[in-house]
């Protein structure tokens, strides 16, 4: 008798006193590697991409953003649902079709407009041109065809220097002041 009272006050105990430490915590991220993704506008190439299924965005890392003729290389990237992409750490744009490179720490594409945008300082070559412009603002089509510089820019050329607070350059056109 003795040891089924100590079995039904165990079970007791196990069903309805002891409280559960363990607790499940759902994992609402996968991780690709290799990863290729094209939606028709741009292809986006990762070494690696956490996929968030919480909220629909994509982290990547050691990326490479492809428009056009336009590359854009970084170190990490965050795809929005939105299949917008902000490319951040030691972010590259290059398109030699006309000759730019664009150096920045972080670069924002917008799908729905198709250009970029940063609100950190840019560096901008045109190779074909030799032309150097740079300012703390920057916006372009994802082809660098237009480009907007604001806030602290710089021109130099082989015949000028300008410093201003706003450039533009448009294929052949560039306005300074």
């Amino acid at each position: 008798i003795a040891i089924i009272l100590l079995f039904t006050v165990f079970f007791i105990y196990i069903t309805y006193v002891r409280k559960d430490e363990v607790s499940y915590v759902e994992n609402f991220k996968t991780n690709y590697f290799g990863v290729v993704y094209t939606n028709g506008i741009y292809t986006l190439k990762a070494k690696k991409m956490i996929e968030n299924a919480q909220d629909g965005t994509y982290t990547a890392t050691d990326v490479q953003f492809i428009n056009g003729d336009t590359v854009l290389k970084s170190k990490s990237a965050i795809k929005q649902v939105s299949d917008d992409v902000n490319l951040t750490g030691d972010v590259t744009g290059e398109n030699p079709k006309n000759g730019w490179l664009i150096k920045s720490q972080e670069l924002n594409y917008f799908k729905e407009l198709n250009r970029v945008n940063s609100n950190q300082p840019v560096e901008a070559y045109n190779s074909i041109k030799k032309l150097f412009v740079s300012g703390d603002y920057f916006e372009s089509t994802t082809s660098f065809d237009e480009i907007l510089l604001d806030r602290n820019v710089n021109t130099i050329n082989d015949n000028f220097e300008l410093i201003g607070e706003k450039a533009f350059y448009k294929q052949e056109i560039l306005w300074q002041n």
